[in-house]
């Protein structure tokens, strides 16, 4: 059992080296796909023909890390406030925020957490939007 826990984090940090996050019909999907496979490997292991306990385990491990995913990304979208932050690449947009984590750095770049506050519009009458709030990392 503490095995297949461990898979489950592991399944939630592998969430975070992700570059994008899949969209929600596809985590969706995904949650659904995890459902069916548990279901036929509780029949293969229960009612139809015993298999090996190596490949039973080897499998439940698997979909242990696939569900911490899942589970992470599903979290993300039902409970986090999404900005859209795409059309705005290459884009030069004025933020007010703080750094949110400790700078790493390698030879060629310098990547950190940015906190944003809030931006200027770029309507007629420039003012702050407080609403566009969210974290990102630059680099």
């Amino acid at each position: 059992m503490r095995t297949g826990i461990v898979a489950f984090l592991m399944g939630n940090i592998a969430l975070l080296y992700w570059p994008y996050l899949p969209d929600q019909s596809t985590t969706l999907v995904s949650l659904f796909i995890i459902f069916i496979l548990l279901f036929l490997l509780y029949k293969v292991h229960h009612k139809i023909v015993s298999p090996g306990s190596a490949f039973y385990y080897f499998c439940l491990l698997a979909l242990s890390v696939f569900s911490g995913a899942v589970y992470t990304s599903l979290y993300i979208h039902f409970n986090v406030k999404h900005l859209e932050l795409k059309q705005w690449e290459g884009e030069t947009i004025r933020v007010i925020g703080t750094v949110d984590s400790i700078p790493y750095s390698t030879e060629t770049k310098q990547t950190f957490n940015f906190k944003i506050k809030a931006r200027k519009t770029t309507e007629k009458k420039e003012q702050w939007d407080h609403s566009f709030q969210a974290k990102v990392k630059l680099s």
